[in-house]
């Protein structure tokens, strides 16, 4: 099975609102449940999927949307302090604490 989910547009919360944290268990319990309803065939037989891949795409986790950029630089930039600051936002938009 396959799911793709896309355009979410999560950002760190600095400049819109911050992604509700109950997001993450409420996706994988829909997923869950689209994946069981699945295994239903046609004639009525369960068999369960062999596989199922979620991807995320476009931009599910949104570096730009963030106050960070408000001095001035840019996170098309090169260099080690864009490069830093869109790992944080990235970060910060997954609530990940550490990166």
């Amino acid at each position: 099975m396959l799911v793709v989910t896309a355009n979410w547009g999560l950002g760190d919360g600095s400049l819109v609102a911050a992604p509700d944290p109950s997001l993450p268990g409420r996706l994988s319990a829909e997923v869950h449940r689209a994946a069981w309803r699945a295994g239903f065939r046609h004639d009525g037989r369960y068999r369960p999927l062999e596989r199922l891949v979620l991807v995320l795409a476009g931009d599910t986790f949104d570096t730009l949307v963030s106050d960070r950029w408000l001095d001035g630089a840019r996170p098309w930039e090169r260099g080690r302090a864009a490069c830093a600051r869109c790992v944080r936002t990235g970060a910060d938009a997954r609530g990940h604490p550490d990166g």
